[in-house]
C-alpha cells in the first residue's frame, strides 16, 4: 500500500534556506506554506545559518524530535545547530548550521573531499582568494558534509522514522551523494530506508553554454557534455549535479524544458516535473487595483526625487513603469533585448510625438560603492516637501474650519502663512538647480571599477539613453534587490512588483522563472519568451485551459493514481512526449540561430528607421481581449526561431501597443490577470512534490 504524507517526515534540504542566493530561496519560501498545509509538524528545512540573514527570517525554537540528534552532534563535531522556525508564511521548522567553526571537523572536511574525488572524479579544491565561483564550491562542499554527519546522527536517533529527503540544485546536494554513500552497507538494518529526492532549478552546463551565445537547445544532442563542462571550467558542478541525478530515489525538474535539457546532459528522465507556483494567499486578490495605486505611488516619489529638475516633460499620470529583474545574467535574462528594444521604443515614441513617459527599471544586483549622493538628496528633498506640504495642508484646513464657523466666509489670501511660502519658494529651488549639461543618473549607486565594464552600463551607453528631457523612455538600473530597507523605495520587492505596470523578462535560458509568475499573481502583465520553462507552461495552459481551472494531468502526464504502483515513473512516457512538444525546434531544427549583439549604432538610420517601421500597422492591440496572446496579461516572445534582431524590434511592438493602453484598457486587463494568477498557486501545483515524495519512500523500501 502506498505511503501517504501524514505516514513519513519530509526534510527540504538547500543551501538556500533563510539564505537568498538566488531563485531557489524564492521557490521554498512560496511553496512552505503549501508544504505545512500538507505535513503539518512532519516538516523542516535544513540550511545553514548565516548571521547577517537569519536576522528577521529565524526564531529559535525548541523542536522535541530533533532534540536528541542535534545535542549529538553539536558535542561529537563542536559546531552549534539552531532549532526554530523559518518567518515565511506557514512558519515551518528549520534546522540551521553553523558554517563557521573550528577543530577536528575539518579533517571530516578533508577526509570527504578525498571521497569525492577518489569514487566520483569530483576535485574540489580550497577557494582561492577572490574567486567567487570557487567559493561557492567550498560552500557547498562544507555544507554537504555538515548533512552528511549530521544526517548519520538523525537516522541513528529515529530509526523508526520514514524520511523522505528532498536535496535542491547541486549546491545543496552534495549530501545527497555521502547519504547514498554511506546507507549501501547498511540499509537492511533499517526499518525504513529514506526516500531521496533530487529537483534541479537549472542545469549549470545549459546556463554556460547559453551565456556563451550557443543554441542550446539545437546543439544538446551533438556535443560531449562532460568535455564541454571541463572546458568552460564547471566540472565540478556539473558532476556534482550528474552524480546526484543518478544517485537519488527520485528525480525532479521544473520545468519540460528543463527535463528535456537535463536528459540530454546527465543521461536520466525526470520521474516528475514539478512546476514551480506562487503562495497566492497572500496576495488579497480582491484589492489587487488599490495595492497598485498604492505602490504606483511610491515608485512616482522615487522617480520624482531621482529625476529632481528633470520633470517638466514627464506627466505623472502619463508614465508608465516597466521593470526587468534577477541575477546579473545578461545574455541568460535577456537584459541585452531589453535594452535594446527600449532603446528602439524611444525612438518610436518620439517619431508618434508621443505624451508617454516609460521608466524601465532594472533591477540586477551588481558591485557597487553605495547610494549615489544626488539620488538620495533628491529622495530625501522630495520627502521632506510632502511632510511639509502634508502640514501646511493639515494647517490650512483648520484656517478654514475657523473662518467658516468665526465669520461665515474665507480669506484666501490670509491662508498661507508667509515662512510657509518662503519653504516653499527654498524648496522650488532647490529641486530644480539641475544644470540642463547634465541629466539624471541611469544609475542609482556608485559603481565600481569592475562594474564601469558591466555589460548592462556598457549597453546603456551604447543604445544613447541618458535620460535626455526629450527622451520617452527613462532608465533606472539598480543595482541590488529592492528591499523594504531600503532609503530610495521604502519597499519590499514584491510592492515593487505591484506598482509597476510591466515587467518585461526576455530570457534566453530561464529553466522555469518566477518573476513573470511574480507579476501575474499580483496583476502586473508581463512578457517571457518561447525559451523559458514559465513561457512554455503558459503556452502548454492555455492549449487546455489550465490557467482559468485547476492542473489538468495532460501537462505533464498523469499524477499518481491511488492503488497505482510507485515504482513505475509517474510522467511515464507523455513527460517525454510533453517535453519533445515544448521544445519542438530545438532539436530537431535544423535552423541554428545564434545570439548576438544588437545595438542602434550598428545600423543605419534609413535601416533602422525601416526596422521599426515594419510589421507595425494594421493590427489590434494584442493586449485587449479578443485581440492577441497578451490578452491574459502574458506575452510568450519568440526567441526561439528568430534572430535577434527581430526578437528586439518585437518586443518593441509589444511594449508599444502596452504603451498605448488606455487608463480603462489597463484596470480591465489587470481584472483578466487577477482571474488567470489564481491557477499558479501552490495549492494547485504541489501535488506533483508529493507525487515525487510519496514515489521515493516507495522506491527506497523496495
Amino acid at each position: 500500500m502506498d505511503p501517504t504524507p501524514e505516514e513519513y517526515y519530509l526534510l527540504d534540504i538547500s543551501l538556500e534556506v533563510a539564505n537568498r542566493i538566488g531563485g531557489i530561496n524564492t521557490v521554498l519560501k512560496s511553496k512552505a506554506k503549501a508544504t505545512t498545509d500538507t505535513y503539518h509538524e512532519n516538516y523542516a528545512l535544513i540550511g545553514p545559518y548565516i548571521p547577517e540573514k537569519a536576522v528577521g527570517e529565524f526564531e529559535d525554537e525548541f523542536l522535541p524530535e530533533f532534540a536528541a540528534p542535534c545535542q549529538a552532534f553539536e558535542k561529537k563535531y563542536n559546531i552549534k545547530v539552531h532549532m526554530g522556525r523559518w518567518l515565511v508564511n506557514g512558519h515551518p521548522k528549520a534546522l540551521l548550521f553553523e558554517q563557521a567553526f573550528e577543530g577536528d571537523f575539518w579533517s571530516n572536511v578533508h577526509e570527504s573531499r578525498k571521497e569525492l574525488l577518489d569514487n566520483y572524479g569530483i576535485p574540489i579544491n580550497e577557494p582561492t582568494p577572490g574567486k567567487i565561483n570557487e567559493k561557492f564550491i567550498w560552500d557547498a562542499l562544507v555544507f554537504g558534509v555538515i548533512v552528511r554527519f549530521f544526517l548519520r546522527e538523525l537516522l541513528r536517533f529515529q530509526r523508526d522514522t520514514q524520511f523522505v529527503m528532498n536535496f535542491h540544485e547541486w549546491l545543496g546536494s552534495i549530501g545527497l551523494i555521502f547519504l547514498e554513500r554511506d546507507m549501501k552497507p547498511v540499509k537492511h538494518t533499517y526499518l525504513y530506508v529514506p526516500g531521496t529526492v533530487f529537483t534541479t532549478h537549472a542545469t549549470i552546463l545549459g546556463r554556460h553554454l547559453a551565456a556563451g551565445k550557443l543554441d542550446v537547445y539545437g546543439s544538446l544532442r551533438d556535443i560531449d557534455v562532460d568535455a564541454e563542462a571541463k572546458k568552460r571550467g564547471i566540472w565540478v558542478e556539473h558532476a556534482v549535479e550528474k552524480w546526484s541525478a543518478k544517485v537519488c530515489d527520485v528525480f525532479t525538474a521544473v520545468s519540460d524544458i528543463t527535463g528535456y535539457e537535463s536528459k540530454c546532459i546527465h543521461g536520466r528522465e525526470p520521474d516528475v516535473i514539478t512546476y514551480n507556483g506562487l503562495d497566492t494567499s497572500t496576495v488579497d486578490l480582491q484589492s489587487l487595483h488599490h495595492l497598485h495605486v498604492v505602490q504606483r505611488e511610491k515608485i512616482r516619489d522615487f522617480v520624482r526625487g531621482h529625476f529632481h529638475g528633470a520633470l517638466a516633460e514627464m506627466d505623472m499620470d502619463k508614465t508608465l513603469f516597466f521593470f526587468i529583474s534577477g541575477r546579473n545574467e545578461y545574455l541568460n535574462k535577456g537584459a541585452d533585448v531589453f535594452i535594446e528594444a527600449l532603446a528602439q521604443l524611444n525612438w518610436k515614441l518620439k517619431e508618434a510625438k508621443s505624451d508617454m513617459t516609460i521608466v524601465a527599471f532594472v533591477i540586477m544586483p551588481a558591485k557597487h560603492q553605495g547610494f549615489l549622493p544626488d539620488s538620495l538628496e533628491g529622495v530625501a528633498m522630495h520627502k521632506d516637501l510632502q511632510r511639509l506640504t502634508r502640514t501646511i495642508a493639515s494647517n490650512i484646513g483648520e484656517k478654514i474650519v475657523e473662518m467658516i464657523t468665526r465669520h461665515g466666509a474665507v480669506d484666501p489670501s490670509s491662508l498661507l502663512e508667509k515662512k510657509d511660502e518662503v519653504m516653499l519658494k527654498r524648496f522650488a529651488a532647490q529641486l530644480t538647480r539641475y544644470p540642463r549639461d547634465s541629466f539624471p543618473s541611469v544609475v542609482t549607486h556608485k559603481l565600481c571599477p569592475e562594474t564601469e565594464v558591466d555589460p548592462i552600463i556598457v549597453k546603456i551607453r551604447d543604445c544613447n539613453l541618458f535620460n535626455r528631457p526629450e527622451d520617452r523612455v527613462k532608465i533606472v538600473w539598480h543595482p541590488q534587490f529592492i528591499t523594504a530597507t531600503s532609503p530610495l523605495f521604502g519597499m519590499d520587492y514584491m510592492d515593487f512588483v505591484r506598482g509597476c505596470h510591466l515587467g518585461v523578462f526576455p530570457s534566453y535560458y530561464e529553466p522555469f522563472g518566477l518573476t513573470p509568475a511574480e507579476c501575474m499573481i499580483n496583476g502586473v502583465a508581463a512578457i517571457t519568451t518561447n525559451v523559458s520553462g514559465f513561457g512554455n507552461f503558459i503556452e502548454s495552459s492555455r492549449k487546455t485551459s489550465f490557467i482559468y481551472q485547476s492542473m489538468p494531468p495532460s501537462i505533464m502526464g498523469s499524477p499518481r493514481r491511488a492503488g497505482s504502483p510507485l515504482g513505475a515513473k509517474s510522467a511515464s512516457d507523455d513527460v517525454l512526449a510533453h517535453a519533445a512538444a515544448a521544445v519542438q525546434g530545438f532539436g530537431a531544427v535544423k535552423r541554428r540561430v545564434k545570439i548576438q549583439e544588437t545595438s542602434s549604432p550598428a545600423l543605419t538610420a534609413k535601416k533602422f528607421k525601416a526596422l521599426l517601421q515594419s510589421g507595425d500597422k494594421g493590427r489590434s492591440n494584442m493586449w485587449k481581449k479578443g485581440s492577441g496572446c497578451g490578452f491574459d496579461g502574458i506575452y510568450v516572445l519568440d526567441r526561439r526561431l528568430i534572430a535577434p534582431d527581430e526578437s528586439c524590434r518585437r518586443l518593441c511592438e509589444v511594449m508599444l501597443e502596452f504603451s498605448r493602453l488606455n487608463r480603462r484598457d489597463r484596470v480591465a486587463l489587470r481584472n483578466r490577470i487577477e482571474k488567470a494568477g489564481k491557477g499558479l498557486d501552490w495549492k494547485h501545483l504541489f501535488e506533483y512534490y508529493i507525487n515525487a515524495h510519496v514515489m521515493a519512500a516507495t522506491r527506497a523500501n523496495e
